[in-house]
C-alpha cells in the first residue's frame, strides 16, 4: 500500500507572528517524520512557498520532500464571469442569453486558465529551483481547472474531498480519473489527471476531525485501509496534517503523533512516497479508475451478517465500493446498496446529470434463493432496471473455501470474511443472475 503525507503548509493570517508559528509546525512535523523515513509533500500558496522556500529546499535533497503548489482559481472564475457568487454559474436558467454568455465564459475560461496556471508555478519555481509540477491542490474545482492542469503538464489534483458539500459531493473517496466533463466523477476512460483524496477515509465524521481530535481516537483510518489492502490491487492512502496544528500541540499528543509515525514505519508491505511517486505509480499501474473498496467493521471480532440476517450489535459493517462507473455503499444485512453514485448514466433518464450523480429510486433484488446440491452452493435473483446502469450486491457472510463456479456477474470478489461483492451491468427490464460456488 502507497502511503503519502501531505501538510497544508499556509500561514492562518498575514504578519511576522503567523509565519513563525507556521514555520515551527512545519519545522517539528518535518523533524517527527523525517525520523521515521516518511517524505513531507507541502501544500503551499506562492505566498507561503516564499518563506518556507530555505527549510522544504533542504528538506527535498535530505528527505524527499516537495512542494504542492496550491491554486485559488475561485477569484480567477468570478472576476473572468463578472459576477459574484458563481458556484452555481453552471446551474443558471437555461435561457437563450445565459446559455450564450456560459458558453463565451467557458471558451473565454478554458483559454486563459492554463496561463493563470503557469504563472502561479512560475512563481513558486523562482523560490523552489529544483520543484517540479506534478501535483497542483485546490479546494475550489472545476473541469475547466482538469484541462488547464493537463495543458501545464501537471498529473494530479490533490483536495477531493467526498463529503464537501460546495464542489466534490459524489467524487470517490480514493485516488481516481475525474471526467474531463464534471471534475468529481470519475471516467469511463483513462484521462490525464489523477485526482487525489484531501485525505483517506471513508467516514465522513473523521472528514472532519482536527489533528488533536484524530490522535486522541488512534489515527484508525490508516489501520482500516491496511486491513482493506489484501482485496485491493492498487490502494493508497493519503495522510493530511496541517502544520499550524502541530504547532499548537502539546507533549502528550505529540507523543501520539511521534508513535503514529512509528506505527506507519513498521508497515511491511506500506510504501512512503512523496505524492507525486503515488501519481506516477497510479498511472503505470492503473489504466482506468482502479476498483477499490473499503470495508469498515465497528466491532473489533463481530461475526459478520449471514445472506441478509442484520447485525445484532446496532453497529453496522459498512462496504465502500467504486470504479470507473459508480461508486455504491452498503450496510450489514441488506444486499442492495444504500447509496450509489452514478458516473455514467443520469439518475433520471432523458434529465440533465446533477452535480452529485445520486442516485435516489435503486432497483432491489427480488426472488433471492439459496440452495445447495452436492458441494455446490446457488444464489439467484432478479433484479428490474428501468434504464442501462451500473450496479452491485453484497452476500454477507464468510465464503471462505470456496471457488467460483460459474456467473453472468461482471465480477465476483471475495472481501475477506465479510462478503461476496456482486458487480453487476443492468439492462432494462428483468435482469436474472446466478452465482455458483464450490468447494
Amino acid at each position: 500500500m502507497n502511503y503519502a503525507l501531505v501538510s497544508t503548509a499556509i500561514a492562518a493570517a498575514p504578519g511576522e507572528i503567523s509565519r513563525k508559528k507556521l514555520r515551527d509546525g512545519t519545522r517539528l512535523l518535518a523533524k517527527m517524520a523525517h525520523k521515521y523515513g516518511i517524505p513531507v509533500t507541502w501544500a503551499c500558496t506562492t505566498e507561503s512557498a516564499r518563506f518556507l522556500a530555505k527549510d522544504i529546499t533542504a528538506w527535498k535533497t535530505g528527505y524527499g520532500d516537495e512542494p504542492l503548489l496550491m491554486l485559488d482559481i475561485k477569484p480567477f472564475w468570478e472576476a473572468n464571469c463578472g459576477t459574484e457568487g458563481s458556484d452555481d454559474f453552471n446551474n443558471r436558467l437555461n435561457t437563450p442569453a445565459s446559455t450564450q454568455a456560459i458558453a463565451a465564459h467557458l471558451v473565454e475560461t478554458r483559454q486563459k486558465l492554463p496561463k493563470f496556471v503557469n504563472s502561479e508555478w512560475d512563481k513558486l519555481k523562482r523560490v523552489i529551483p529544483n520543484a517540479a509540477p506534478v501535483v497542483a491542490g485546490a479546494a475550489w474545482k472545476h473541469h475547466l481547472l482538469l484541462h488547464a492542469l493537463e495543458k501545464t503538464q501537471f498529473k494530479g489534483l490533490w483536495g477531493y474531498g467526498h463529503a464537501d458539500t460546495e464542489t466534490d459531493t459524489g467524487c470517490p473517496f480514493g485516488c481516481f480519473y475525474p471526467s474531463a466533463e464534471q471534475h468529481n466523477f470519475s471516467a469511463p476512460a483513462t484521462a490525464g489527471i489523477v485526482g487525489l483524496p484531501y485525505l483517506s477515509s471513508v467516514s465522513r465524521k473523521n472528514d472532519c476531525l482536527n489533528l488533536r481530535a484524530a490522535l486522541l481516537e488512534g489515527m484508525r483510518s490508516y489501520d482500516v485501509y491496511v486491513e482493506n489492502r489484501a482485496w485491493n490491487r492498487w490502494l493508497g492512502y493519503v495522510q493530511h496534517i496541517n502544520a499550524l496544528e502541530v504547532s499548537e500541540l502539546g507533549s502528550e499528543m505529540l507523543e501520539r503523533l511521534d508513535a503514529y509515525f512509528s506505527h506507519v514505519a513498521r508497515g511491511d508491505t506500506t510504501k512512503l512516497l512523496p505524492l507525486s511517486e503515488m501519481v506516477t505509480d497510479y498511472q503505470k499501474n492503473c489504466r482506468q479508475t482502479e476498483p477499490t473498496c473499503v470495508v469498515v467493521n465497528p466491532v473489533a471480532g463481530a461475526k459478520p451478517p449471514q445472506n441478509g440476517t442484520a447485525v445484532s450489535t446496532g453497529k453496522e459493517v459498512t462496504f465502500f465500493y467504486y470504479d470507473a462507473t459508480c461508486y455504491l455503499t452498503f450496510t450489514g444485512g441488506t444486499m442492495e446498496p444504500v447509496d450509489m453514485k452514478n458516473y455514467i448514466s443520469h439518475p433520471i433518464p432523458d434529465a440533465p446529470a446533477v452535480p452529485q450523480s445520486i442516485e435516489y429510486h435503486l432497483p432491489k433484488p427480488e426472488r433471492f434463493s439459496t440452495r445447495r446440491h452436492r458441494s455446490r452452493l446457488h444464489f439467484t435473483f432478479t433484479i428490474q432496471s428501468t434504464k442501462t446502469m451500473p450496479y452491485g450486491v453484497v452476500l454477507w457472510g464468510d465464503y471462505g473455501g470456496l471457488r467460483l463456479a460459474a456467473s453472468n456477474a461482471e465480477t465476483v470478489t471475495w472481501i475477506g470474511t465479510h462478503l461476496l461483492f456482486v458487480r453487476i451491468a443492468l439492462q432494462p427490464g428483468n435482469n436474472d443472475f446466478e452465482i455458483i460456488l464450490t468447494i
